[in-house]
C-alpha cells in the first residue's frame, strides 16, 4: 500500500504545479486508485483554496475560513461602520438641524433602526456562513435584496475610493516645506482668491467679510486639485494627477484584500485604531486655539424647534445608514466569517457604541476648529461652517495654514482620512467578492485572487469618469441618488423580510442556538413593529424635502435628476424581478398563490453551514409568525 502520508503530500506537490507533467498525471491518478475520485478532488480544492491563505488549518468553517479571533471581527466592524460620513457629515448636519438638538433624533434612530438593523444582519450572516445574496435562504422570494445590497456597495465602492485617492494626493502634497495651497499662486487662482496666512498678505489687506472673496485652499481644490468644469454637463477631459492616486488607491485596496479576510484581520490592528489616536491629538491641538470654545458652543446649543422639522428626522435616519454600513450587505459579510458561538450581541452594542462615540467626537473637533477659522477672520461660525468635500479639503486645509508646523497637521489629518477612507473600502470590496464567490463556490472560490482583481478593475474602470474635470458632480450624483435614497427602501424591505417573511421569532431562536442564550423580546417587537414604522416614516421625510441638487451654487440640470433616481431605481429594481420570477417559477398546480408566497417568505432551508450545528438547532416556529392564515 502506497503510503498516505506521502500520498497526500504528493497531491499537493501536483494540485500547485503550474505545469502539470506525467509524474503529476501518475500521481494524481494513484490518488484516483486508493482514495477515490471524490477524496482526491476534495483534497485538491481544500489545498487549492489554502494556497491563497483563504482558509487556515485552525477554522473552524474549512470551506470558507474564519476570523484568526473575535477581535478582528470586532475591529473590521469598527472600522467599517466609522468612516468619512462621521467625520464630514455628521457635524454639518447638526449644525443644520438645531445643534445639540439633533442629537434628539439621531439617538432615536440610531437605536430604533440602525441598532437593530446591525444586530439583524450580523445575526442572519453568522447564523448561516453565507453573503448577502445566498444568506436569503431565510426567505428565498427576497432575494432580490440581497443583490440591491450588493449593487448600492459597488456603487460606493467607486466613488468612495476617489475620496480616498484625493486624501492620497493630499497627504502627498502635505511632505512639503510649505504646503501649496498656503498662498494663491498664478498658477491656479484667480483675482478672487485670498488667503489667511499673514506673509501672503503682507502688501495688500484682506476684507475676509467679503462674499466675491474664495479662500485660497477652496481654489486650490477646485482649480488645481479637481479643474472643475462649469456645470454638470461639461466633464472636460482627465485630471492625470487624480488618474494616478485612483490607481494607487484601488491597487492599495487590491494588495490587502487578495488572501481575503485573512489580510483584512491584520490590517484592522491599525486602521480601526488609529483615526481614534489623530482625532484625540488633533482636538488637543484645537481646542487651545482662540475662539475654539465658541465653535463647540455653537455645537452643542440646542434649538429645540428644529425637532419639528420633517427634515431633521429624514437626516438623521439617512445619517445612520450611512454611519453604520447596514443595508450594504458589509455586516452580513464580516459575521459570515465568525465562529458559530461568537458574541455578535456583544459587538454590535460596542459598535454602535463606539460609532456614536466617533461621529460626536468628531463634531468637537470640527466645530473647535471652525470656531477657530471663524475668530480669525473675525465672522461667525455661520459662515465658515460647511459639509462633505467642503469641510474636509477645504476648511481643515485652510485653517491648518495658520498653524506652526502646518505640514505636519496637514499630513496627520490627511493620513487619518485616508485610513478612513480604506478601512471603510476593504469590506465594501470584500463584500461584493464574498457574495459573488458564494453564488458559485465551487468553481470561485479556489480562484478568490483572481475574483478580487477582476473586480478592482471593473470598478476602477467605471471610477474612471470620476478622474475628469466633471468628476466632482458625478460624485455627488452618486452619493445622493445612487445610495442615498436606495439605503432606505432596501432597509425597509430586509426588515419586513426578516422581521414578517422569515419571522422575527425565528431568528430570536437562531440567536438563542449562537448564544446559548434566547436574546430579549424587545428585539421582536423592533424587528416586527417599531423599526419598519420608523423606517416609513424616514422615507416618507427624505421625499417630502427633496430639493434640487447643488453644488457650489450650481443647480443640477432636470435631466440630471432623471438620471439619479434611474440611479437611485438599478438597486431596488431586483427585489420585484426576483419576487415575482420566484413566486411563477414555483407556483404548483393546485396550490394556492398565499401557500406558494408563505413557503417562498419562510425559509426552512436556512440551516448552519456545519452539520455539527444541525443537531442542536431550534425548531422553525410557523404559528407565532404566521403572516397569512
Amino acid at each position: 500500500m502506497f503510503p498516505l502520508n506521502l500520498l497526500y503530500s504528493k497531491i499537493e506537490l501536483a494540485s500547485l504545479s503550474s505545469n502539470i507533467t506525467k509524474y503529476h498525471l501518475c500521481i494524481l491518478s494513484l490518488a484516483v486508485n486508493t482514495l477515490g475520485k471524490a477524496e482526491t478532488l476534495s483534497r485538491m480544492r481544500h489545498i487549492s483554496m489554502r494556497t491563497f491563505s483563504v482558509v487556515g488549518e485552525k477554522d473552524e468553517n474549512q470551506d470558507r475560513g474564519n476570523w484568526d479571533s473575535p477581535l478582528e471581527f470586532f475591529l473590521s466592524c469598527l472600522g467599517y461602520a466609522v468612516g468619512l460620513g462621521n467625520i464630514w457629515r455628521f457635524p454639518y448636519l447638526c449644525y443644520r438641524n438645531g445643534g445639540g438638538a439633533f442629537l434628539i433624533p439621531y439617538l432615536i434612530m440610531l437605536f430604533c433602526c440602525g441598532l437593530p438593523l446591525m444586530l439583524m444582519e450580523l445575526a442572519i450572516g453568522q447564523y448561516s456562513s453565507e453573503g448577502p445574496i445566498t444568506v436569503w435562504k431565510l426567505s428565498p422570494i427576497f432575494k432580490g435584496i440581497g443583490i440591491g445590497m450588493i449593487i448600492c456597495s459597488s456603487i460606493c465602492a467607486i466613488y468612495y475610493n476617489m475620496i480616498t485617492g484625493w486624501a492620497l494626493y493630499y497627504l502627498y502634497l502635505s511632505f512639503r516645506e510649505k504646503l501649496p495651497w498656503t498662498c494663491c499662486e498664478e498658477s491656479w487662482a484667480d483675482e478672487r482668491c485670498f488667503s489667511f496666512a499673514k506673509e501672503c498678505n503682507s502688501q495688500t489687506p484682506v476684507n475676509f467679510t467679503d462674499s466675491a472673496k474664495v479662500q485660497s485652499a477652496d481654489q486650490f481644490f477646485h482649480r488645481q486639485v479637481l479643474g472643475i468644469t462649469e456645470g454638470f454637463g461639461d466633464l472636460g477631459h482627465f485630471q492625470w494627477n487624480l488618474v494616478v492616486v485612483l490607481i494607487v488607491a484601488w491597487m492599495i485596496v487590491f494588495f490587502v484584500l487578495m488572501r481575503g479576510i485573512k489580510s483584512i484581520g491584520k490590517t484592522v490592528y491599525f486602521t480601526s485604531t488609529f483615526p481614534y489616536i489623530v482625532l484625540i491629538v488633533l482636538f488637543a491641538r484645537a481646542i487651545v486655539e482662540p475662539g475654539a470654545i465658541d465653535g463647540i458652543k455653537f455645537y452643542l446649543s440646542p434649538k429645540l424647534e428644529y425637532l419639528t422639522k420633517a427634515q431633521a428626522w429624514g437626516d438623521a435616519a439617512a445619517q445612520i445608514f450611512y454611519s453604520t454600513g447596514v443595508c450594504f450587505g458589509g455586516s452580513i459579510t464580516l459575521a459570515s466569517y465568525n465562529n458559530f458561538h461568537n458574541n455578535i450581541y456583544r459587538d454590535t452594542m460596542i459598535v454602535i457604541f463606539g460609532n456614536s462615540l466617533t461621529s460626536i467626537m468628531s463634531g468637537f473637533v470640527v466645530f473647535s476648529i471652525l470656531g477657530f477659522m471663524a475668530h480669525y477672520t473675525n465672522t461667525t461660525v455661520d459662515e465658515v461652517v460647511t459639509s462633505g468635500p467642503g469641510l474636509t479639503f477645504i476648511a481643515y486645509p485652510q485653517a491648518v495654514t495658520v498653524l506652526p508646523w502646518s505640514p505636519f497637521w496637514s499630513g496627520l489629518f490627511f493620513f487619518m482620512l485616508l485610513i478612513l477612507a480604506l478601512s471603510t473600502m476593504f469590506p465594501t470590496v470584500e463584500n461584493v467578492a464574498t457574495a459573488i464567490i458564494d453564488q458559485y463556490p465551487r468553481t470561485l472560490r479556489p480562484y478568490q485572487f483572481w475574483v478580487t482583481m477582476t473586480i478592482c478593475i471593473i470598478m476602477l474602470i467605471l471610477g474612471a469618469p470620476l478622474t475628469t474635470s466633471g468628476g466632482m458632480y458625478i460624485l455627488q450624483l452618486l452619493d445622493t441618488y445612487g445610495v442615498g435614497y436606495s439605503l432606505l427602501f432596501l432597509g425597509f424591505c430586509e426588515v419586513i423580510a426578516v422581521g414578517w417573511g422569515y419571522g422575527a421569532d425565528n431568528l430570536l431562536n437562531n440567536m438563542e442556538e449562537m448564544l446559548e442564550k434566547r436574546p430579549s423580546h424587545i428585539w421582536y417587537i423592533l424587528w416586527r413593529y417599531v423599526t419598519p414604522v420608523i423606517l416609513l416614516f424616514a422615507i416618507i421625510f427624505q421625499l417630502w424635502d427633496l430639493k434640487p441638487m447643488e453644488y457650489r451654487g450650481h443647480t443640477f440640470p432636470d435631466y440630471a435628476a432623471r438620471i439619479g433616481w434611474t440611479l437611485t431605481s438599478i438597486p431596488l429594481i431586483p427585489i420585484p424581478v426576483y419576487f415575482i420570477y420566484k413566486f411563477l417559477s414555483s407556483r404548483k398546480e393546485g396550490v394556492s398563490a398565499w401557500k406558494t408566497f408563505h413557503s417562498l417568505s419562510h425559509g426552512s432551508h436556512f440551516e448552519p453551514a456545519l452539520l455539527k450545528y444541525h443537531s442542536v438547532r431550534t425548531k422553525i416556529t410557523e404559528a407565532d409568525d404566521d403572516v397569512f392564515p
